[in-house]
């Protein structure tokens, strides 16, 4: 189970977790935890074993993860481990996830009050089921199998691999019992750490075996095909990466009328001020990208709770649905325009002794090589006149054949890379 996560991993990615599990080790390590503890009182030795306890439990987990992967490594690939690794990208996994999503107890009433606002929210416009989702940045997953009922299939994907490690450990476990450090705003000692038991019914199991693929990955760079998904979900994840960013896989992975599905904070998770825009923007941005706004409200809830902690945070959370319009048909009598991304390219090159050119239309993204007619086309495109118009006033109008010039034109289209417009 576990182990086909592992199994999916390219050598360079299994070097790196294999090199994360051994730091996070280290960080957990009791001699240095012990050596630098600060006071020997009695209420003070008390905390110590708590928090060791829970230091305990997270390294623990780390070994095993980390042994489970040592399967997937032969003796030759371990010889390519870096002696000095950079360890300043590796983040501590955040056992409160696990808790929220996969725990009874009041942490989870967060996800609980989530789930059924989406889902009111999905009936009452008239969202209906069906074929393939996407949930990108899932953490660990709750929200991808809740959903799970509405999809033929779900693909959960999140650049954490302990994110969806520890769902398929608890997978085969059924019930784990967990505990986390409290590091501040404890009331008593004993708030120091929080035990909570974490579960998954045989219900939610079968539905994970039936419907849901969890994938490790950057979303970023995820490598699908065009138009692979009907819904986008993106719960407590669109403040992750500049929008300019995630809205290229956003658009590329949709279908025509496909949904992308926001629910969450902006808190934004970079430093570009400039990126961090407002809800107002970013349907001002969908707009100005031809999508359709279908859903624009909010509901608060808590963030994380956990009752040992005097710490609470509140986010009023933005829910929002954007359809991506729906192709026109591509026609000899259709008007385009090259996409706002795209950018037409012209490279000279030596081949033999002998300067050439080549072209292209790349949008940062995709690079797709041109025939010289094809890039003249597109230089004139103007969004008002159609491809007939074009091809008679510029003296096209004996390019070979018709049906090859539309499918160019089709792919060109599909690729999100020209757009179509409607015309004068």
């Amino acid at each position: 189970m576990e182990n086909s996560l592992f199994a999916s991993l390219t050598l360079e990615e299994k070097l790196y977790w294999y090199h994360y599990f051994i730091w996070m080790e280290f960080s957990y390590s009791e001699d240095d935890f012990q050596q630098n503890f600060p006071l020997e009182l009695p209420s003070s030795r008390r905390r110590w074993n708590l928090i060791r306890e829970a230091k305990d439990f997270a390294k623990n987990v780390h070994s095993i993860a980390k042994a489970q992967l040592l399967e997937h490594l032969s003796s030759e690939d371990l010889f390519l481990l870096s002696p000095s690794p950079d360890v300043s990208k590796h983040e501590y996994y955040n056992f409160e996830y696990l808790t929220r999503d996969w725990s009874n107890s009041d942490a989870h009433q967060q996800r609980k009050t989530i789930t059924e606002f989406i889902e009111n929210q999905l009936q009452s416009i008239s969202i209906d089921p069906s074929e393939k989702a996407l949930f990108i940045g899932c953490g660990n997953g709750r929200y991808a199998v809740d959903f799970a009922h509405r999809y033929e299939k779900v693909v959960a994907c999140d650049k954490s691999l302990m994110m969806i490690w520890t769902t398929l450990y608890l997978k085969r476990l059924k019930t784990w019992d967990i505990c986390h450090q409290i590091t501040r705003n404890c009331r008593t000692v004993e708030d120091s750490i929080q035990r909570e038991t974490v579960e998954m019914s045989e219900d939610l199991s079968r539905k994970i075996d039936e419907k849901v693929e969890f994938m490790i990955g950057d979303v970023s760079k995820i490598n699908m095909d065009d138009c692979s998904f009907q819904h986008i979900y993106s719960i407590y994840f669109t403040d992750v990466l500049p929008l300019k960013v995630l809205w290229k896989q956003i658009d590329r992975l949709l279908t025509d009328q496909g949904l992308f599905i926001h629910f969450g904070p902006l808190e934004y998770f970079f430093s570009n001020e400039l990126e961090m825009l407002t809800a107002e923007e970013i349907c001002d941005f969908f707009v100005d990208k031809e999508y359709t706004i279908l859903a624009n409200s909010f509901l608060e809830t808590p963030h994380l709770f956990m009752k040992n902690s005097m710490r609470h945070r509140f986010y009023d959370n933005w829910f929002f649905i954007a359809q991506k319009n729906q192709t026109s048909e591509v026609s000899i009598d259709t008007s385009f325009a090259v996409h706002s991304d795209s950018e037409v390219l012209k490279l000279h090159k030596m081949k033999q002794g002998e300067s050439t050119e080549e072209w292209s239309i790349n949008n940062g993204n995709i690079d797709y090589e041109l025939p010289e007619i094809i890039a003249d086309i597109l230089c004139v495109m103007d969004g008002k006149k159609s491809l007939r118009d074009l091809l008679a006033i510029q003296g096209f109008d004996e390019l070979a054949n018709e049906q090859e010039l539309v499918s160019v034109f089709k792919e060109l289209y599909a690729k999100r890379l020209i757009t179509i417009r409607n015309g004068n």
